[in-house]
């Protein structure tokens, strides 16, 4: 039981802060940052040494030789160090309690899971553990002699520790919300949050994207569109883009919180990965996919996930979100009212996998569904989907977003339920906690109606709120370390040098008939041909930001043609030609048909070699 005022303090050791303290009134500090430097230091020096001591074993069993004089020496100084720890963080909370009038300190384990790098998986590893009973004995000691009681986390504990322990964010987001009037509740899962001042509840704006760089909110680094960072086949690759987008859209975050900006496309909520299977190329969204295998979407997903959430044991970095759930594969044109059927062996083989791994790896806070029903049923008010595999099965902890303006196809476009309120009652009941659109306002006429109960608007924004917590929008300033993320990395010749290796990396050469590379001795002029060579659209995909320079293939041949001449000093001419529309059989309404074949014809015969710029781009 808490003693006196209630007041108490929560300790957890961990691996990578090693002690962090959270006070009840609602701050936070962190003890031993000098140590945690220099112990790692002396385990990578014993760690060395070691290897060498350890090679002199043979086969045979025989002992190891006894240690250097060196090695001991090392041995000493990491006591000395763990020694040194100790009296110091003891005597920062003794004064820590008596200065705030604390009487009870709640102290967790020292077992902390981490990710390692080194093995790309999750581990038990106590890398550079603490002495936890010295620690403890310790801390009882001193606090006793100040009349401060020190207690182990326990069951009886269990909601009294770190504000920011998964649980305990759902226990804070649960009082907040039963502050709440059921009319104030709807307006909190519109994507469009509006604020609620009395309960100092800001004003937010679900909706971003960041598929490949943050977009639709100005300048950022455009980075390769999905499809193209796939062919990379690299994860740890995958990852460092992903932390490099949540860094600018912290970034920009920050810059526009300050100037107090929260419209759309202005929040830390952003709604990829697209995690869709890339089955068949007359979809029309395949180039937001990472391609048409679900192993490999799965890791891409994961890694990309992991680099927009982050590491940091406290705060979300960004929240990303997989999309679309699920079998959203096409046809596009007919998303709205397509029912996508689907055998339960193809459902868990081809088109599940990515979104499990997404869940039960990568962590993802949001998950979205699709426009079009699977097996009959509208995926953003699936029992199967939302309930029975994503909640169930998988065990999902975070929150369901629609997918915009998808539930009112419930009743315009699938026909399975008669008005807006039965529809907005059917992705309720069955797991949406968002809607990107406007139809929840009739949730309303919904709990009225008794077809929603108010407790399940509560479980869905306990999973809202818990997001934002973990985002720490609540939270003082000076708390989260991604708060201190400047506008200034946005578009940095860091990132524009990150962008310029994606762009190599991404490049796929299908054949090569001797052809390549070209000699440009030998060449005296370059045709480029193609509605492409010269299109910005067909640079950026969809989604995307706006990049600070744009250089088209056209620009990119005619740049690198006079920057670089001939030994004896002439410059290479480079002709163009659109050739055709991108769609259309003349490039001006009033001329006939392939009116620009003539012209390609001229440039091919003037050219020694050319590049013809074919596809497609976002505006079909």
């Amino acid at each position: 039981k808490m003693q006196d005022n209630g007041h108490y303090l929560s300790i957890d050791l961990g691996l990578h802060n090693l002690m962090t303290c959270y006070d009840s009134a609602g701050t936070s500090f962190i003890l031993g940052r000098k140590y945690l430097e220099i112990s790692q230091k002396y385990d990578k020096e014993i760690a060395r040494l070691g290897h060498q001591w350890n090679s002199c074993q043979s086969a045979g069993g025989i002992k190891y030789p006894k240690p250097s004089k060196h090695m001991l020496k090392i041995y000493k100084k990491k006591r000395n160090c763990i020694h040194d720890y100790l009296h110091k963080v003891t005597r920062a909370v003794v004064n820590y309690c008596k200065a705030n009038d604390i009487h009870t300190v709640i102290i967790g384990d020292i077992t902390n899971i981490r990710r390692n790098k080194n093995l790309g998986k999750v581990t038990n590893q106590k890398l550079h553990a603490l002495p936890y009973a010295k620690i403890y004995g310790m801390l009882e000691y001193k606090l006793a002699m100040h009349g401060i009681t020190l207690t182990k986390q326990t069951e009886e504990y269990s909601s009294q520790c770190s504000p920011h322990a998964p649980q305990v964010t759902k226990e804070y987001a649960k009082k907040l919300v039963a502050q709440m009037t059921v009319e104030e509740k709807m307006s909190q899962m519109l994507y469009e949050s509006p604020a609620i001042e009395r309960l100092n509840i800001p004003a937010y704006n679900w909706w971003n994207e960041a598929l490949h760089g943050v977009a639709r909110a100005g300048t950022a680094t455009v980075f390769p569109q999905a499809i193209g960072l796939a062919a990379t086949f690299d994860e740890d690759f995958m990852e460092q883009i992903g932390d490099a987008v949540s860094t600018e859209a912290r970034a920009k975050f920050n810059m526009q919180q300050e100037f107090g900006d929260h419209d759309i496309y202005k929040g830390l909520t952003f709604w990829a990965p697209n995690v869709n299977i890339f089955r068949d190329p007359r979809w029309g969204r395949g180039h937001e996919t990472f391609g048409e295998d679900p192993y490999l979407t799965s890791r891409l997903g994961v890694r990309y996930i992991e680099g927009m959430q982050g590491h940091d044991e406290k705060y979300l970095k960004t929240a990303a979100c997989a999309k679309h759930f699920a079998v959203h594969s096409g046809p596009e044109g007919m998303r709205h009212y397509f029912n996508a059927e689907v055998s339960k062996k193809d459902l868990y083989e081809t088109y599940l996998p990515a979104f499990k791994a997404c869940v039960q790896e990568g962590k993802v806070e949001a998950v979205m569904g699709a426009y079009n029903r699977t097996n009959g049923e509208p995926c953003c008010g699936s029992k199967t989907l939302l309930k029975d595999i994503l909640r169930d099965e998988w065990g999902f902890e975070g929150h369901v977003t629609s997918d915009c303006w998808a539930i009112k196809d419930f009743y315009e476009g699938h026909n399975v339920t008669k008005n807006a309120e039965e529809s907005v009652a059917l992705a309720m009941n069955n797991g949406c906690d968002l809607n990107c659109g406007t139809l929840f306002v009739y949730l309303l006429d919904a709990v009225r109606d008794g077809l929603v109960k108010e407790e399940r608007l509560d479980e869905a924004l306990v999973n809202l709120f818990t997001t934002r917590m973990k985002l720490g929008v609540f939270d003082k300033a000076d708390d989260n370390p991604y708060n201190k993320i400047s506008y200034s990395v946005v578009d940095s010749p860091k990132m524009q040098e990150l962008n310029l290796t994606a762009a190599k990396r991404c490049l796929t050469l299908l054949k090569n008939d001797q052809m390549l590379p070209l000699d440009k001795e030998k060449i005296h002029t370059i045709g480029v041909i193609g509605p492409n060579a010269d299109n910005r659209m067909a640079l950026v995909g969809n989604y995307e930001g706006t990049a600070s320079r744009y250089v088209t293939v056209l620009e990119g041949i005619e740049d690198y043609a006079k920057a670089h001449k001939k030994a004896n000093g002439e410059e290479m001419r480079v002709l163009y030609s659109e050739g055709c529309h991108l769609y259309k059989d003349r490039t001006s309404n009033l001329a006939a048909r392939q009116d620009r074949l003539a012209e390609v014809k001229g440039v091919c015969k003037e050219s020694d070699v050319v590049v013809v710029c074919l596809g497609l781009d976002a505006s079909l």
